[in-house]
């Protein structure tokens, strides 16, 4: 009865933005990014790598070696050694992710992930250098965008941008942001198409067992490790952090 009732079916494209700048009326949800484990959840879930099993033990995302060493105290009531998990374990949902009050999962903490020391009623929400950084240099994000970069490579190139954009950004792109993404894919390709062995070792480093297993010749590797880096920008926009 809701979904059909009048109110419910009024068009919400109108520009509440000039009426009720301050949204005192309330009739429009603030933009925000999303939290950390959506933004780690979404990105996988848009690679298509996303575990999607129900219940069990929680697993160790991957992270830096050593971050557990000076802080394990060498106590026995305390995890000592981190291993980082493997295969589908590795891309479970977040809400899986093992915790260690003592040394917090980085990655999630860098997105004001809850302190879990104290109660808190809500969390805080910072924007930071280091939060670009992760994106560009987490396991996670990067295998993820070498997996949407393998599926793109099957598809006509002219329609490659759009299907990045609709998992990313729920949307298709602008005329003005596929112009920036073209010139980007176009200059990366002029760096890239002399070293193929590069472009392999890159691909190898970031990808290891998930790395896509159909690529042959030295062109496909140069484009798979440029699409790689276009998808990861994307990653990195506002349009795939930032719900509007």
């Amino acid at each position: 009865m809701i979904v059909t009732s009048a109110t419910y079916c009024q068009s919400s494209l109108h520009d509440q933005g000039s009426l009720d700048p301050h949204n005192r009326w309330l009739a429009r949800a603030p933009r925000r990014r999303l939290s950390a484990e959506m933004i780690r959840d979404h990105v996988l879930a848009a690679s298509r790598l996303l575990d999607g099993r129900l219940g069990g033990r929680s697993v160790p995302p991957w992270q830096p070696a050593g971050l557990w060493r000076d802080v394990s105290f060498h106590d026995k009531y305390t995890a000592q050694v981190f291993t980082a998990s493997v295969g589908g374990d590795a891309h479970r949902r977040s809400v899986y992710t093992f915790y260690k009050r003592a040394c917090p999962p980085p990655t999630l903490a860098l997105f004001d992930i809850a302190d879990r020391n104290v109660c808190a009623v809500g969390r805080g929400e910072t924007n930071s250098p280091l939060q670009a950084l992760a994106l560009m240099n987490d396991r996670i994000f990067q295998t993820a965008s070498l997996a949407i970069a393998g599926d793109l490579l099957r598809i006509p190139r002219s329609e490659r941008f759009d299907e990045a954009a609709l998992r990313l950004f729920s949307r298709r792109l602008e005329a003005r942001e596929r112009d920036v993404l073209d010139s980007y894919v176009e200059s990366q390709l002029e760096i890239w198409r002399d070293s193929p062995d590069r472009a392999r070792e890159f691909i190898s480093s970031i990808g290891g067992a998930d790395a896509p297993a159909n690529v042959d010749s030295q062109r496909e590797v140069v484009e798979l490790a440029v699409w790689s880096l276009a998808v990861q920008a994307m990653i990195c926009s506002d349009a795939a952090l930032v719900r509007n």
